[in-house]
């Protein structure tokens, strides 16, 4: 398959965004998988492309802000213009500027990781998304899958979101890539009978 991850963060930027983004595409990358990563340019020594363990990284610089609050126009022009290219895309956390692009603009089946569970502090969201609850709410409307690695992450998803709970695909670090390529087949097989070329 070819999977397209977008993340605020990548390494060598280091934090929970980066640790998951990182983990699952080599994970995927590892089993045969095309996955490239869709991030930020955080500062400006990184290449704009490079391949990193198997997985192919673009790096957009920011128009205005950083971290979760960037706004990475040429990321969004390249999701508009890449329609098609991915069997999925996949947002990891789903409180950043990067991640509502990627459910608006992406062609592909749309999934999310939203690494909330429930702790965090209004203040650390990107003011975008903290003060319009209806991104937020959209982009779990367009998910069609949501992976969480708790319960507690899964009740969060549920009462906060309101996320059917057909759509929640439960994720632990021993199955995590497995869990991942089930979903993900399963998302692109409903999409290719939902096509009418059948492809």
């Amino acid at each position: 398959m070819h999977i397209g991850i977008v993340a605020s963060r990548y390494p060598p930027a280091t934090g929970l965004i980066e640790v998951q983004a990182a983990r699952l595409a080599e994970g995927l990358a590892a089993r045969g998988h095309a996955v490239e990563v869709l991030s930020t340019k955080h500062y400006d020594a990184l290449a704009d492309s490079e391949m990193r363990n198997g997985v192919q990284v673009r790096r957009f610089t920011p128009m205005l802000g950083s971290g979760d609050e960037a706004v990475p126009a040429g990321m969004w022009a390249f999701l508009r213009q890449a329609e098609g290219r991915y069997d999925v895309v996949h947002a990891i956390g789903a409180h950043s500027v990067s991640t509502v692009a990627a459910a608006r603009l992406a062609g592909s089946a749309f999934v999310v990781s939203p690494l909330d569970n429930g702790s965090l502090p209004v203040r650390s969201l990107s003011p975008l998304v903290r003060n319009d609850a209806a991104l937020t709410r959209s982009v779990f409307a367009r998910a069609q899958a949501v992976f969480c690695a708790s319960d507690l992450e899964a009740q969060v998803t549920l009462n906060l979101y309101q996320v059917p709970i057909q759509r929640i695909v439960m994720v632990n670090v021993d199955d995590e890539i497995s869990a991942h390529e089930d979903a993900y087949a399963d998302i692109a097989e409903r999409r290719r009978r939902k096509s009418p070329t059948g492809k």
